[in-house]
């Protein structure tokens, strides 16, 4: 079973919403759960990789930036879309693109793909649009959803 699903951010919420991601993809990774974010590219791949460093003086996530000294070990891969397939239980996408079905089609368990939506940010929105009527065509029932 995959479920897409889609959050808005709301303006003035961006600073505060990077940390709290760090904190959910913590409770993945300590339910057990693989997870890769698709970064929209080096840059923005960096900027997670410095919030997943820093959201918590008391916390650690284990993660790589794929094309650096990555790990297979690690349980959360940062990787931006010409990483080719990857596979996951978690994606959290941040690209241009919906999540390639060649990543999640063939998964043994459960998958969820967050994407998230800048709410006030009308381009954002129309992109958020065209991805959620790709997933429609690929099968999926996307939805409005809250971090969980």
């Amino acid at each position: 079973m995959v479920n897409a699903r889609f959050v808005r951010v709301e303006q003035g919420k961006e600073r505060d919403f990077l940390p709290e991601l760090c904190q959910h993809i913590e409770r993945w990774v300590e339910a057990g759960r693989r997870v890769v974010v698709l970064a929209a590219d080096r840059n923005a791949a960096g900027r997670m990789d410095e919030a997943l460093w820093t959201f918590s003086d008391a916390a650690f996530v284990p993660h790589s930036v794929l094309g650096s000294e990555s790990s297979s070990l690690d349980r959360v891969l940062i990787a931006t879309p010409e990483a080719g397939v990857l596979r996951a239980d978690v994606f959290v996408n941040f690209s241009r693109e919906p999540v390639p079905a060649a990543d999640w089609e063939e998964a043994p368990t459960h998958v969820d793909i967050w994407e998230f939506v800048k709410s006030f940010d009308p381009e954002a929105r129309k992109e958020s649009l065209r991805k959620w009527q790709r997933y429609r065509e690929l099968g999926l029932q996307p939805v409005e959803a809250h971090l969980e």
